[in-house]
C-alpha cells in the first residue's frame, strides 16, 4: 500500500486492496476518486455500516440517487486463497554460482 500511496497510483492502491481483501481500503479509494456510489455499495455490502452511513449522507447532500443495496444480504467478502505451502525458509532453490576469472583475479 505504501509504495502505491507514495506514487499517487490509485489503480495500484485499488488492486492491492482487492488482492488483499481489504474492503475498507477499497471504500477509501472509491471515495477519494469521487466514486461515492461505488464507495457506498462497497461499504454497505461488506458491513462497514459507519462508513456507509457517512457516505450515504454525502450522496444525499449532493442530491445523488442512493443505490439500492437491499438485495445484498447474501454478499460475501472476496478474499484471495491462502497459499498451500507457507515455507519461508526454503522459498527458492539455491544454486551455486561459480565466480568468473575476473572476479577471482580481483580478490
Amino acid at each position: 500500500f505504501e509504495i502505491a500511496e507514495m506514487r499517487g497510483d490509485v489503480m495500484s492502491r485499488f488492486h492491492n486492496a482487492l488482492y488483499l481483501g481489504d474492503a475498507a481500503e477499497r471504500v477509501k479509494v472509491f471515495e477519494e476518486v469521487g466514486q461515492l456510489s461505488l464507495a457506498y455499495v462497497a461499504a454497505s455490502t461488506h458491513g462497514l455500516t459507519e462508513e456507509a452511513e457517512r457516505i450515504r449522507a454525502l450522496l444525499e447532500e449532493a442530491e445523488v440517487a442512493v443505490p439500492d443495496v437491499s438485495g445484498n444480504e447474501g454478499a460475501a467478502l472476496l478474499v484471495p486463497p491462502n497459499p498451500i505451502v507457507r515455507d519461508t525458509e526454503e522459498n527458492w532453490p539455491l544454486l551455486e554460482v561459480s565466480r568468473s576469472i575476473i572476479h577471482q583475479a580481483l580478490q
